[in-house]
């Protein structure tokens, strides 16, 4: 699932919920992105935990 189609899911989410009822504006673009870096940075300790990220050699 693309970036965008996920934006658009947490749109759809925001309409379904009544967070976003008719006629209101949509979040601004930085208050999405951020719902999204506190969704990878809660993620990333699992995502670590399974092995799927590495550090960088030390230069």
């Amino acid at each position: 699932m693309s970036l965008t189609d996920k934006a658009i899911g947490q749109i759809r989410d925001l309409i379904r919920t009544g967070a976003l009822p008719p006629g209101s504006k949509l979040p601004p673009g930085p208050e999405l992105a951020w719902e999204h870096l506190r969704t990878a940075e809660a993620a990333t300790p699992s995502i670590d935990g399974a092995g799927l990220l590495t550090q960088p050699d030390p230069a």
